[in-house]
This record gives structure tokens, sequence and C-alpha cells, in this order.
């Protein structure tokens, strides 16, 4: 009964080098990646949504979406992040659900009179409860004939997690940055069990990203991103990079596209397609499976869409900053 169950809660993380939840295009889930990146944008308050759908030809199709919202206060010559996240993930026959709920603070110290530099520090604290259904599970005593006598302590557990993460900003310009960070999750050891078990410690996960924009000539610049992520024993590597390829203005209406791709280590290249309209942005995303699952996958991962608003407030005081695009 006990590997049973293990083997439910690892097969959504094989292939993936993870335990948490992942989206192929972190840097469109800020306060998910990082909880210092909230309220770090160039407008007042930042709404995004992501869906994300999974291994639709090789089982029942794992879904994953999230949301956001946060908002920047000036302090000083410097800025205060306050941000809510959530997400719901729903994986395999046993429609294994992951609902989660944080509050993120932020504060964004500039280190320079020009404010080119910036140095930010986030925490994190939210409540995560996990849900298993077993009457659609299959036991070794069903295809034998005999009556079920499996017995189970609980289907649902919930744990309180703390997250914390830095960052550091170079952004001389708006059309040149640079930014570094690392951030820790569960770092208070949270127990999430099905069995009773006190032992069954959710492993801290570590993040390390870098990004940038370089211009190549108007209106070409380009977007490099990096990402490494550990959470014992799994691994997790992303990299590639998109391109803004036009722009286009009617009006009162400015439209920029972008094209680009990165590669999860030894899973998947996934493709990216992203246009910004004024102050919407929408990307697409694509997995090619590449993986050794893509016998059953035939290279297909799944899709991934987020959309993002950026909005400002009347009369509320602003500083000029040329944040990075994530």
């Amino acid at each position: 009964m006990r590997y049973i169950l293990i083997i439910l809660f690892c097969v959504s993380v094989v292939n993936v080098f993870g335990q948490d939840i992942h989206f192929s295009q972190m840097h469109t889930a800020p306060l998910y990646m990082n909880p210092a990146n909230t309220g770090f944008f160039q407008g007042d308050y930042r709404i995004t949504a992501i869906y994300r759908n999974q291994w639709a030809t090789v089982t029942v199709p794992y879904s994953t979406f999230s949301s956001s919202i946060d908002f920047n206060f000036v302090s000083d010559e410097n800025l205060v992040g306050l941000g809510f996240v959530a997400f719901s993930d729903r994986a395999g026959d046993s429609k294994f659900t992951t609902n989660m709920f944080s509050v993120s603070l932020s504060y964004d110290k500039a280190l320079d009179m020009r404010r080119t530099l910036y140095l930010n520090g986030g925490m994190q604290i939210g409540y995560t409860n996990s849900y298993l259904d077993y009457t659609n599970l299959k036991f070794d005593e069903n295809y034998l004939g005999a009556p079920l006598t499996e017995t189970f302590v609980t289907n649902s557990y919930g744990y309180f997690d703390i997250n914390w993460g830095g960052t550091f900003y170079y952004i001389p310009d708006r059309y040149n940055s640079f930014d570094i960070g690392v951030a820790g999750f569960h770092l208070n050891k949270p127990v999430q069990t099905f069995l009773g078990d006190p032992m069954a410690v959710i492993p801290a996960k570590y993040i390390i990203h870098a990004g940038g924009s370089f211009p190549t000539g108007y209106p070409y610049i380009v977007y490099p991103k990096i990402m490494y992520a550990i959470q014992y024993p799994h691994q997790e590597l992303v990299f590639g990079a998109i391109c803004k390829i036009r722009t286009e203005k009617q009006g009162s209406t400015t439209k920029s596209f972008y094209l680009g791709s990165m590669n999860r280590w030894n899973d998947a290249i996934f493709l990216i397609s992203k246009m910004d309209i004024n102050k919407f942005t929408i990307n697409l995303v694509y997995d090619i499976n590449y993986s050794t699952l893509n016998k059953a996958s035939y290279y297909q991962g799944g899709p991934e869409i987020a959309i993002q608003y950026i909005g400002q407030i009347a009369h509320k005081p602003h500083h000029k900053i040329y944040c990075p695009e994530f």
C-alpha cells in the first residue's frame, strides 16, 4: 500500500525533475519564481494568469492554473511590493489536487542616485492543501476479485509554507538590463502526508536565475534567460532566449511581437511567441518533449498560455524605473 501511494506522488515529477509544479516560462510567473520580484515593474499593479495542460497524449492531462496580483508603493527613493499568488494543480487518475494561496512582501532598495542598481528582498507566506480521490485507483485485490481491505488515514492534507528570495538588478536605461536572483522555498520544512507520517517532510527547493535585455538594432532586442532549480534529489535547468522582432503603431495602439525558444535540459524544447498590446501581454508556449517519455508522448508535452496586464493608478506618486521585462 505504501509503495502505491509513493508512486502516485512521484508520477507527477518523473521527467520533470522537480517535486513542485512548474511552468515552462517561469518569468511569466514572477511571484512564483522569486518573492523578491513582487512589485518590481513599471506600473502600479500587475495582474497575471497562467494555464498549462501537460501529457494529454500519455495519461489524464495534468492541468495547472495560476493567478497573481501585485502592487508597488513608493518609499523614499525605494519601492515596497505587496502581492498575492494562487495556483490549482490536478494530476492523474487519482485527481491529485494541490491548491495554494500565498502573500508576498518585498523591499526594493536603490543603490545609486540614478536608480540603475537595485537590491531586492522578499518574503512569502502561504498555505497549501492537497487532496486525493481514491475511488478511481486500482489495487491488487481488485484484480484478484477479493474485496478491498485497504484503509486510508486521510485524503486531504494542508500545511503552511515560508519562502524567501533576493535579486540584484542593473538597469542603465529602458533597453539594457541584467538581473540575477536566488530564492528558497519550503524553508520551514513543512510535512505533507496522507499516511500520518510526521517524517514526510517536503524538501527545500532552491532557484538561481538570471536574465537580461540587449538591443541588437531597432526594434530588435534579445532577452536571454537561464534558471536552475534543485529540490533534492531532483534538478531542473532551463535556458534560452526570446527576441523582439517587430513593433507596430496604429493610432493610440502599440503592438510588439516576439519569438523565441528555450530548453529544459533532458526533457523538452519549448517554442515561445509573445505579443504586447499596450499594457496587455499574451504569451503562448508549446513543449516538444524529447526525453525517454517521447515513446508515449509522441514528442508532445503540452501548451501553456499566460496573460498579463500592468496598470496605473491616477494621482499616485511614481518613480521612473526601467524595470526589466519578465
